[in-house]
């Protein structure tokens, strides 16, 4: 690992330790660490692979976030203290299991401590993912909304999930500043709620600047064809 990316992440624990969110516990930092640790994992070939050449989205991002899960699976067999789960496969399930309000739309990966355990401070950690090659203003929009939603107040009584994770697959920092600029410029959005179905034409600036205390806290992490691993706050971007 980089120094400079080292730094980042430090920045990042000790940023999240200052968020104080709902539910916190000084062992949150942990299992962020862990995702980050099985992303640094995945060899250059399976990264290559799952973020040059497949045409199918939805099959990248399923791929990527199933090697993530092994990779974190095989952290949490050598030590697994807090009895912490990662689900990517079974995700629809997860939530079904969790009772109402069963959303319509689901995230690439989420780890908890259990289907039937609801209270916040069990909900750790949403996640998306995104090929920088592919990120759109509206599947960016639509990525941030689903994490801004799933970690909101509107689902289950408001013990949504603590911290919510975008992984850009591909680019770097620098890349997704540019790209930002490109962003904010692009025509209207679609904005749909996740619960019932309601929808919004948005441009992906005001967007941010409706949900901007919520996106701020959403955790970054760029996934670079090198391997390495840039982290980040959202808020220190937007």
């Amino acid at each position: 690992m980089k120094k400079e990316n080292e730094e980042m992440l430090l920045k990042l624990l000790n940023s999240i330790m200052s968020l104080k969110v709902k539910g916190y516990s000084k062992e949150d930092p942990i299992y962020i660490k862990h995702l980050y640790d099985s992303m640094m994992e995945l060899d250059e070939e399976s990264l290559k692979s799952n973020t040059a050449y497949a045409d199918d989205e939805e099959k990248v991002e399923r791929a990527y976030c199933n090697d993530v899960s092994k990779e974190y699976h095989c952290l949490l067999k050598q030590c697994n203290p807090f009895g912490l789960r990662i689900d990517a496969d079974d995700i629809k399930h997860i939530f079904l299991s969790k009772g109402e309000p069963s959303p319509w739309k689901y995230p690439d990966l989420v780890v908890h401590l259990g289907r039937k355990d609801i209270d916040r401070k069990n909900q750790l950690l949403v996640v998306e993912a995104k090929r920088f090659s592919k990120l759109t203003s509206q599947n960016f929009l639509d990525d941030l909304n689903k994490l801004q939603e799933f970690s909101g107040d509107n689902i289950w009584g408001g013990n949504g999930f603590k911290y919510s994770v975008f992984i850009l697959i591909g680019g770097s920092l620098n890349q997704l500043h540019t790209k930002l600029d490109t962003v904010y410029k692009e025509e209207l959005c679609t904005s749909e709620n996740l619960f019932d179905g309601s929808v919004q034409q948005i441009s992906f600036k005001d967007f941010v600047a409706q949900y901007h205390n919520r996106l701020s806290r959403i955790i970054v992490f760029v996934h670079k064809a090198d391997k390495d691993v840039e982290s980040f706050l959202l808020g220190d971007i937007l």
